[in-house]
């Protein structure tokens, strides 16, 4: 079964699968068959990468995407300590420090530590300017879902007014019109209802559907439980729990 790994970190995560580099970019999520994807969250799991499962849209996301930075600050901090430690213990032997590699210096300016020390405690700006940055990063994932979901609203909004309009335009013509017309007009209405609002719609309609002739009754049923794999609503209550 494929797996989606997620990286909510700021930095490229890289592991080796079989011979082949699997690079995953801050914030990216990438699809990979399941023995890639264990290899590799072996590997990167305590460097922040996350697998994203089936239920984990928005609230989920944002979790886990936290708990994956807090274990890649956790990984950084190791890091810049145990290069601190290893200095130390060269001092005490008279032996010259190491130099650090750039990417320990951009860990620690990250973190507010400070190279060749456990840990300092003396620079309070920098702790204070991580702890912000920290808190941004956060609000701004919130932000981000909300504005998604959000968007998603207002696009189903859309659709079912522009829906709500053509059902109310047909019933206003209807006088005028030629009932075979109508229902015909009817039955190109209800087959043009996609899968993600037609159980709402049956809910909402269900009443009237049973006052509608029996080949467009048959047409809904076989129409819903194509879509949904289960059979057709034999209440209003029923209908009602299923859209819920």
């Amino acid at each position: 079964m494929p797996k989606i790994l997620f990286n909510p970190t700021n930095e490229v995560l890289v592991a080796q699968y079989v011979g082949e580099e699997v690079r995953i970019a801050p914030g990216a999520k990438v699809r990979v068959d399941d023995a890639r994807g264990r290899q590799v969250l072996n590997v990167l799991f305590p460097r922040g990468l996350c697998e994203l499962e089936f239920g984990d849209e928005g609230a989920g996301e944002i979790e886990k995407g936290e708990k994956g930075r807090e274990r890649n600050r956790a990984f950084k901090r190791k890091q810049v300590m145990d290069f601190n430690a290893i200095n130390d213990q060269r001092t005490q032997a008279k032996l010259p420090f190491l130099v650090p590699e750039p990417f320990l210096k951009a860990y620690a300016n990250e973190l507010g530590m400070k190279l060749f020390e456990p840990y300092s405690s003396t620079d309070e700006s920098k702790r204070e300017g991580v702890e912000l940055r920290e808190e941004i990063q956060r609000k701004d994932a919130i932000i981000a879902q909300k504005d998604k979901d959000v968007e998603g609203l207002r696009s189903q909004v859309a659709e079912l007014t522009t829906l709500v309009n053509k059902v109310l335009a047909a019933g206003a013509g209807a006088l005028a019109a030629d009932p075979a017309d109508e229902w015909e007009e009817l039955r190109k209405q209800i087959r043009g209802i996609n899968r993600n609002h037609f159980s709402n719609w049956v809910k909402k309609n269900f009443q009237a559907i049973e006052g509608y002739p029996e080949s467009i009754q048959a047409e809904i049923r076989d129409k819903y439980e194509r879509m949904y794999g289960m059979p057709y609503p034999a209440s209003p209550a029923e209908a009602e729990a299923v859209a819920a």
